[in-house]
């Protein structure tokens, strides 16, 4: 069985590099806990490798060449020589002290096994300690080049950069308590590393000096921008040389090589309080290192960001990790913002990707399990995710409690930025309700209220976290007050706008509609959880019909109880709607949002008042809404329109009306809503047709004078840029002149009357 899976083994490295990088990425995991295929493993992987090696032993260097074939103008990487040496890399690590005298009295198989790890392990350590193990010009073509040798020497820097990553995964592997300088060889990997990949970002001398380069037709750059101006006026023909790329996209590296395990241990090398395969001195000397700490972040981030991640790496790996850079980057915030900004935005950054790994679908994993293990406590998912919000807001609080310099202002921004989206991404996550979650709402709540730097992406999800403990109702109407402070009404003078107020200091006139269009989409998220409550309701009417008589009563206390809540919830949305149309907002994105949440709530209600019953209507006291959602509601509802009207110029209000299909969309729902309310009035006998509006709203609340004298100011202002382009000579233009509106009017009237005669 053994020698079948290495024939299989070896008849995988004649193949192209997919199924090599393939077998290289997957082999440790399937055969760590076979021992006996590892010496097998490792004599494929010496013979393997030697293959790219030099003629000198000593040499310290690999022939990048080899793995790169250019075939006339194709380019073909051969071997991925980064991932052969991260595999290499994890079979030479030990799991365990091992004693060399058991080694040698070991039995034969095992001596074999412990030389061929001696000879990898010698050409692995000649590689890190090469000042450079491959010899690439980066002074000579640019790596951005659509040449074949371009793109040679494209492959091979991305494979030396994860050649670096390999040889640094094997410097951290091999690092024991009794190692003196491995943090200065792991630095100086890492150097070289970066090096190269600064060296990618650098434009070459030829570039720099400004010579007329050639492309493949043998045409300057000064000739091409002629053609192209002359092609712009209209001149010139299109040249199949102008449509030539000569030019590739910018240099990228390949995405970091390593696994989520040895994350882990990088990880817990630059930040656990607890390494005890690493001397204190040498952890010291590496975790110094700012620039190392960034680069680690990032590899790390990549891989959490790959596709190959399975369940159970993430349910170990995924959850140490979390937990340690929690513990370092947000319990320890000022800390580590005393170390390094830029490094602190990183840790938060990786943090957060665990996060959203872990609370991911794809993995169905239960956060009883993983929360207790990050926060360290043996308590309900709601209290371990409230902990990590309690933390955050420590965090948030550290912003106010110090005045910030304006050097540190960009990364200061940067940190609040990823802080508010781990807040957001735990206040977004359902749990059940619980008093400490309560407490930290009342928190964030608080410092919406009185912080001075830019939370307004907060506002959402505290709503939403809100919402599930029915909470967010005064922040709601705060939120409103404080539009209105700074927007103004549209019933009111434009002195309105304007009005001081000591809370919430980062909305104004500019950030404002940006709120309110956040308060739109919680409303929306309101109208979803009312629709799903009708929807119940209805079924549960349908099967009170079906149902015995004791189980009819518990359906219709069932019943009622829904109806309760969903007009008291209806109460509460058409004031927060009314508000919201009562606002000055601008006209675009928050006016469309305006006109949709009250398009909503029309339609909640047309749908309520058609499937309530009289006898339920009475017992819910749905009078009420109706004193609400009635002549109050269809007054502001009526200003809001002759408002987004009234707000057009002339030349953009043609626009507005042909595009904005929710104004009529407004008024149907409005009609539907005073139907139903008119037929249930008469069926239950009452008078409920006086909490409803007079007017009549079917002419659309398009003005036709309005209409008609924005369409001939555009037509107008279309013949004078036609006379004024009458001298250019680009194209033939046949300019048809319209029709007159009586030559219209009496065509409208022909048809109809052909119509007529047809139809008689």
């Amino acid at each position: 069985m053994c020698m079948e899976v290495v024939s299989i083994l070896r008849r995988c490295l004649v193949q192209d590099a997919l199924v090599k990088q393939l077998l290289y990425s997957q082999l440790y995991d399937c055969a760590k806990d076979k021992q006996m295929l590892h010496e097998s493993i490792l004599e494929l992987f010496h013979d393997h490798l030697i293959k790219y090696l030099p003629e000198d032993e000593n040499a310290g260097s690999l022939l990048i060449d080899k793995c790169v074939q250019i075939n006339g103008v194709n380019v073909v990487l051969t071997e991925p020589i980064g991932q052969l040496l991260f595999a290499v890399a994890q079979f030479l690590q030990t799991t365990e002290v091992e004693d060399l005298e058991d080694i040698l009295s070991s039995q034969t198989v095992e001596t074999g096994h412990a030389y061929l790890k001696s000879k990898l392990n010698r050409v692995m350590q000649q590689l890190c300690d090469a000042d450079s193990f491959v010899d690439i010009d980066m002074e000579e073509s640019n790596l951005s080049d659509m040449t074949p040798e371009s793109k040679a020497k494209s492959l091979k820097v991305q494979q030396t950069l994860q050649c670096y990553e390999a040889l640094i995964a094997h410097t951290v592997m091999q690092w024991t308590v009794t190692s003196n300088d491995s943090a200065n060889k792991l630095y100086k990997l890492f150097k070289a590393c970066n090096q190269i990949l600064e060296q990618t970002k650098v434009l070459p001398k030829s570039s720099k000096k400004g010579n007329k380069t050639l492309n493949e037709t043998r045409e300057t750059i000064k000739s091409q921008k002629s053609q192209k101006s002359q092609k712009d006026k209209g001149k010139a023909p299109i040249k199949l040389s102008n449509l030539v790329k000569d030019k590739a996209g910018p240099f990228k590296p390949l995405p970091c090589l390593w696994d989520t395990r040895f994350c882990l241990k990088i990880i817990e090398l630059l930040y656990s309080d607890e390494v005890s395969w690493a001397s204190l001195e040498q952890r010291n000397q590496i975790r110094g290192r700012r620039d190392f700490h960034t680069w680690v972040l990032r590899c790390v981030q990549s891989v959490l960001l790959g596709d190959n991640l399975d369940k159970k790496a993430v349910v170990t790996h995924v959850v140490k990790i979390a937990t340690i850079l929690y513990n370092k980057a947000v319990c320890r915030f000022q800390h580590m913002c005393g170390f390094d900004d830029q490094v602190t935005v990183t840790c938060l950054e990786v943090f957060k990707t665990c996060l959203t790994l872990l609370f991911s679908p794809l993995y169905s994993l239960k956060m009883d399990c993983f929360l207790s293990n990050i926060t360290g406590c043996n308590e309900s998912s709601s209290e371990c995710l409230a902990s990590i919000l309690e933390n955050i807001h420590t965090a948030l609080q550290h912003f106010e409690m110090d005045s910030v310099p304006d050097e540190r202002d960009l990364v200061v921004k940067k940190q609040l930025g990823v802080l508010i989206q781990i807040a957001a991404l735990l206040l977004e996550t359902p749990t059940p309700s619980c008093p400490l979650k309560t407490r930290v709402l009342v928190k964030l709540e608080d410092y919406l209220r009185t912080s001075t730097q830019d939370c307004l992406a907060l506002i959402g999800p505290v709503l939403t976290a809100g919402y599930s403990e029915l909470q967010e109702a005064a922040l709601l109407d705060e939120l409103l007050v404080k539009l209105a402070n700074v927007l103004g009404r549209i019933d009111e003078e434009d002195t309105s706008a304007g009005e001081e107020s000591d809370k919430f200091h980062a909305i104004d006139s500019r950030t404002g509609h940006a709120v309110l269009v956040t308060i739109c989409t919680h409303l929306a998220t309101r109208a979803r959880g009312l629709e799903h409550l009708l929807a119940r309701a209805r079924d549960l009417t349908v099967a009170a019909g079906l149902a015995a008589h004791s189980v009819e009563q518990r359906i219709e206390k069932d019943l009622t109880e829904i109806y309760k809540s969903v007009v008291v919830q209806l109460c509460q949305v058409s004031g927060w709607t009314s508000g919201c149309c009562k606002l000055r907002c601008s006209v675009g994105a928050a006016s469309d949002r305006v006109l949709a949440a009250a398009v909503r709530l029309y339609c909640l209600l047309a749908a309520l008042v058609k499937q309530i019953d009289p006898g339920m209507a009475q017992t819910v006291r749905f009078e009420r809404l109706l004193k609400l959602c009635g002549k109050k509601l269809s007054s502001v509802t009526d200003n809001l329109i002759t408002y987004l009207e009234a707000s057009q110029n002339k030349e953009t209000a043609t626009k507005l009306l042909r595009e904005t299909k929710l104004i009529p969309r407004l008024v149907l729902e409005a009609e539907l809503f005073s139907k139903q309310l008119i037929l249930l009035s008469n069926k239950a006998k009452l008078n409920w047709q006086q909490y409803l509006s007079l007017g009549t709203a079917r002419d659309f609340r398009i003005k036709g004078p309005v209409l008609q004298e924005a369409l001939n100011a555009q037509e107008q202002q279309d013949e004078s840029i036609n006379e004024d382009e009458v001298d250019i000579n680009d194209a033939e233009t046949d300019i048809i002149e319209g029709a007159s509106d009586a030559e219209e009017e009496g065509s409208d009237k022909e048809a109809s009357r052909k119509k007529r005669r047809r139809i008689s």
